[in-house]
């Protein structure tokens, strides 16, 4: 996945919850397809992703 940039954690969190709102809209429309399975699975990877590289810029903050 690629490295997304960003200004401050809250942005990013800002971003996410977004994110999960758009997929709630989405599971309300279309209910609990496979194509909405994917979007969820694909949200979950983009978190962890994110996730990872603040824990690495706060690592690399540190030393």
């Amino acid at each position: 996945m690629k490295e997304v940039k960003f200004d401050d954690k809250q942005d990013i969190n800002n971003r996410i919850n977004e994110l999960r709102f758009k997929l709630n809209e989405i599971y309300k429309t279309q209910g609990h397809t496979k194509e909405v399975v994917k979007l969820s699975q694909e949200l979950d990877k983009y978190i962890f992703s994110i996730q990872r590289q603040i824990l690495e810029k706060q690592k690399k903050d540190k030393d």
